[in-house]
């Protein structure tokens, strides 16, 4: 995704101008996302699998952002100050009609202001601890090699891909790629402006994962690792190269099922690469 087309997708959001936001995806989206998942079991029986759960229940997986390999990604630096003065001058200006007189004693600035923090780091703490993610990427990073060990399980997990029409109805927009880092004062922002420097800005190192992002909320935080959402079956599963026989065998009961089409990655002879190839299996009668 083009960076202009990107910033022009957040503009539409923050001023909930989905018309335009609709009519600009239908433009420049790619047909299809694709998710990685790690597919480990969460027990020694290996019967407790959240992705797999999500996919019998034909839900989408969001994760806590505590959970992101990325430090920087959902972090902020709060210039709570800027935030301050902003905020006392907007509700002086509201309820008083004037700013808010200096205040003579610097000792008691500063410990107006130490409060300010406090109060507002909690504010946004609390929307992180209440927000989950979902991340995609595009298609053509289906053979990468530095997607399945990242977030894959080192080859060992699959990839789920869903028609972007499916993804749409769930608001999913685009990461902007920048070399900025996101500094946020607060003061004069709307949730969705303060949703979109949160969880769609990450460092151009990350640009080639081509990445998409849905974010879901709850009203108070649950402090749980994820959250799951209702969301159309796949277009098709493709399953790591390092694939176990276990996984294997209960992703593609879940294919047959919902009439899922079925890959595996395999490695090329003499290459580093990987390409995707087809597993043929018996449609449910």
């Amino acid at each position: 995704m083009k960076t202009n087309f990107t910033k022009r997708l957040h503009k539409y959001y923050i001023k909930k101008d989905y018309k335009s936001l609709d009519q600009l995806l239908s433009k420049v989206a790619p047909q299809t996302l694709i998710k990685f998942c790690s597919g480990k079991y969460e027990d020694k029986e290996e019967t407790n699998n959240v992705y797999l759960n999500s996919l019998i229940k034909s839900e989408l997986w969001l994760s806590s952002p505590s959970t992101f390999n990325d430090p920087f990604d959902a972090f902020y630096n709060l210039d709570y100050e800027t935030h301050a003065k902003q905020s006392f001058n907007y509700i002086a200006k509201v309820h008083y009609g004037r700013k808010i007189p200096k205040i003579a004693n610097q000792t008691a600035l500063r410990e107006l202001l130490n409060k300010f923090e406090s109060i507002t780091r909690n504010s946004f703490t609390n929307i992180l601890q209440c927000s989950y993610v979902a991340c995609f990427a595009e298609k053509d990073n289906l053979s990468s090699c530095r997607m399945w060990g990242y977030y894959a399980n080192c080859h060992k997990g699959f990839c789920v891909e869903y028609d972007f029409n499916a993804l749409s109805k769930l608001k999913i927009l685009p990461i902007l790629y920048t070399d900025m880092y996101t500094i946020l004062n607060g003061a004069g922002s709307n949730v969705r402006e303060l949703s979109l420097k949160l969880f769609y800005n990450k460092s151009k190192e990350w640009e080639y994962e081509k990445e998409w992002r849905v974010v879901a909320s709850e009203p108070i935080a649950t402090n749980q690792i994820g959250r799951t959402t209702i969301i159309d079956k796949p277009k098709a599963i493709y399953l790591g190269c390092l694939a176990s026989k276990k996984l294997i065998n209960d992703v593609s009961k879940i294919c047959v099922e919902q009439e899922i089409e079925l890959y595996q990655m395999q490695m090329i002879k003499n290459s580093f690469a990987l390409k995707p190839v087809k597993i043929e299996i018996n449609r449910k009668e």
